[in-house]
């Protein structure tokens, strides 16, 4: 029974996926918001319109989210130095679930507080986590439903990269 209920979460990711490919290609551009840090410090998209920006859904209770901010936190550290940025957005939870894995994981880029979770549906975003890529024009380059680790991410930074 254990297996089924993975080979159908499999299957639905999967269908998401390429359902939503279509929608990222709709959008074409970034849509743009402003959200708060646990610090009250604002972050709007269009301050980044030269840096490629990694725009991370995300929850508490995701423990795939959980378990990838190690993996984010060292890609993030290696490719900060070229100018790339992190806005992690958690969508639907209060604050006090951000500083708590902000603290546990001494992340470093921003936890945005998306309390409605308006961003989040703006994007379109139907699972988590979910991660756009968003070039220096603001045009989203890459969306990625699912976990992400360390060397997917450093592949797809130079990927664009080269596509320019």
């Amino acid at each position: 029974m254990k297996y089924l209920n993975v080979c159908l979460m499999l299957f639905t990711l999967n269908s998401l996926s390429c359902s939503q490919q279509k929608d990222v290609q709709e959008l074409g551009k970034a849509r743009p918001f402003e959200l708060y840090d646990t610090d009250s410090v604002s972050y709007a998209l269009t301050n980044y319109r030269s840096k490629l920006v990694l725009v991370h859904f995300w929850a508490d209770w995701c423990s795939h989210c959980r378990q990838e901010f190690p993996k984010i936190q060292r890609a993030y550290e290696k490719l900060k130095p070229q100018g790339f940025e992190i806005l992690a957005v958690n969508a639907g939870q209060s604050r006090e679930h951000i500083v708590e894995i902000k603290e546990n994981y001494n992340l470093t880029f921003p936890l945005l507080v998306d309390e409605e979770a308006k961003t989040a549906e703006i994007y379109g975003v139907t699972g988590l986590p979910t991660s756009f890529f968003i070039d220096g024009a603001g045009k989203i380059r890459e969306k990625h439903i699912g976990w992400l680790d360390e060397e997917q991410i450093l592949e797809i930074y130079e990927k664009l990269q080269e596509e320019g």
